[in-house]
């Protein structure tokens, strides 16, 4: 599981896509597209390769039938979100997640939005949480290896 992978595709926006590239194909709705692929990340790795599990698994995560899982996957590829990557040892699809397709947020920086719970307009001064939320942002989006501890600021600590 990555989490950098995971972070990208929660920051994505994915509009709702047709199954094929028809005129009038079936539409798959953003919000099934959006649940299918964080599910695909957690079982790609960092660089969003090597995602294979069974269309039975996503459909069991996911709550819905295998058909719709098919139809959101066909609905990825054509849109250029995720592609094949051939088969895995047991016999199910491996997918990539094209991690350049998916929009890049900036991450929070501190003191940019004063005034969300737990900042203090007047000081200008941001939350402990706000603040640990933009390590996390700035590390997910960074090519550096994950840390926990520099993430949660424990960098002395043993």
């Amino acid at each position: 599981m990555s989490i950098s992978v995971t972070l990208r595709v929660l920051d994505a926006t994915i509009p709702p896509l047709p199954v094929s590239g028809e005129k009038d194909a079936r539409m798959v709705s953003s919000a099934t597209l959006q649940h299918l692929l964080l599910v695909l990340s957690t079982y790609s790795d960092h660089d969003g390769t090597g995602a294979w599990p069974s269309i039975e698994r996503l459909a069991r995560q996911l709550g819905c039938t295998r058909r719709t899982v098919q139809r959101a996957l066909s609905a990825l590829v054509v849109g250029g979100y995720i592609e094949p990557d051939g088969v895995s040892i047991y016999g199910t699809h491996r997918w990539t997640i094209l991690l350049d397709k998916l929009r890049r947020c900036p991450p929070v920086t501190k003191g940019m939005t004063p005034g969300h719970k737990g900042d203090d307009p007047r000081t200008h001064k941001t939350s402990f949480t706000r603040q640990r939320t933009a390590r996390v942002q700035a590390q997910a989006h960074s090519e550096e290896p994950f840390d926990i501890r520099k993430l949660l600021g424990w960098e002395g600590q043993p």
